[in-house]
């Protein structure tokens, strides 16, 4: 897989950017209908499978096993660290003080009933389990065998569903969202004969047309769009709200509903990369270097300035979505960018070089 890869940071634009949609604008209509942009999560998870596939196969020894997880770990964890204990900070300023509990087990990515204490770390949660899931079977295996470890991930996925009992982090486990990391390792390990199926004309159209139509139903049948007062209070403290919202009907699997149409998604995209190399896509290449950063500051902003988007007018709001744009992008260079390389060169130090 190639070091970067255009299409996919395009599509991590579009992922974070419906994602704000949903959290911003989730009454916007289309047609009349509102538009469900809940699927970005599952678009990113499906991209962090493809991702971690690719990275896992050029794994070739168990030091080789440890940088990568020190990799991973350094892209995910110092930034939403600091992102959690400033809103943590936040709260408790505003008369909202976090239980140390919660706090413990926020920053250990310890899946938390019904969030963490950053609404969206709940994705970061299922992340943190993918990666270290990887990593270690690289470790006990001397190698990146990508083929073998998501064949163990899926069968401990499988397995975790003949555990009894109901506890929260049995369900994270038993979770379908865990499915999509299976499905972007399986994209990955299709290599070039698979993608030479989606580089006819018509297949990124469709594929767009199809995630459309799965948002526009969603959203217009309410199965998957929290309401504005729902979701930006729910981070204040249980008393307000608690937070339960069920995606998708029983019936309709939600990894079929957003699964199926966000993997065609990025099986199109991949196959015409060089779609993406015109200079007409720096702006969302810009969006999606900047996309763990906007994601988790996005919850941050939202939770403690705007409070309950509802209060304020679509203007108003599209003003906040280029605040928090603008002002991630810097902080993904400015802080984003010198935390991953500090914490990379801090991590090396204390393991022996690749051999």
């Amino acid at each position: 897989m190639a070091a970067r890869l255009n299409s996919v940071q395009v599509l991590r634009a579009v992922a974070v950017l419906m994602v704000l949609q949903v959290h911003l604008f989730p009454e916007f209509p289309y047609w009349g209908r509102p538009l469900d942009g809940g699927f970005g999560v599952d678009l990113f998870f499906i991209i962090s499978g493809f991702v971690i596939a690719g990275s896992l196969a050029q794994v070739e020894s168990r030091t080789g096993a440890v940088h990568f997880l020190i990799n991973r770990f350094s892209r995910v964890a110092p930034y939403y660290w600091l992102v959690t204990l400033g809103l943590a900070f936040g709260l408790a300023h505003i008369g909202y003080p976090v239980e140390r509990e919660k706090l413990l087990r926020s920053l250990l990515f310890y899946p938390i009933d019904p969030h963490p204490i950053l609404a969206g770390g709940w994705t970061l949660c299922h992340e943190a389990f993918f990666y270290v899931f990887y990593g270690l079977c690289a470790l006990v295996l001397g190698k990146g065998l990508v083929r073998l470890t998501t064949l163990l991930f899926l069968i401990v996925l499988v397995a975790v569903h003949f555990i009894p009992g109901h506890s929260y982090p049995l369900e994270f486990l038993k979770s379908s969202m865990n499915l999509y990391f299976v499905v972007g390792a399986a994209i990955s390990m299709g290599g070039e004969r698979l993608l030479e199926v989606f580089r006819r004309p018509f297949a990124l159209p469709a594929a767009v047309l199809l995630m459309l139509v799965a948002a526009l139903y969603c959203g217009s049948r309410g199965l998957g769009v929290p309401t504005a007062h729902d979701f930006f209070l729910s981070t204040y403290a249980r008393d307000v709200v608690d937070i339960r919202v069920s995606f998708v009907q029983p019936g309709f699997p939600r990894a079929f509903v957003f699964g199926l149409p966000a993997a065609l998604l990025l099986l199109c995209c991949l196959a015409r990369e060089d779609l993406f190399k015109s200079e007409k896509w720096r702006f969302w290449l810009k969006i999606g270097d900047a996309s763990y950063s906007i994601y988790l500051l996005q919850g941050l902003f939202l939770t403690l300035v705007v409070i309950n988007v509802a209060n304020h007018r679509p203007l108003s709001r599209l003003l906040m979505l280029g605040v928090i744009v603008s002002v991630s992008i810097l902080l993904s260079r400015a802080v984003e960018a010198r935390l991953i390389r500090a914490t990379k060169w801090l991590l090396k130090l204390l393991v022996p070089r690749r051999s």
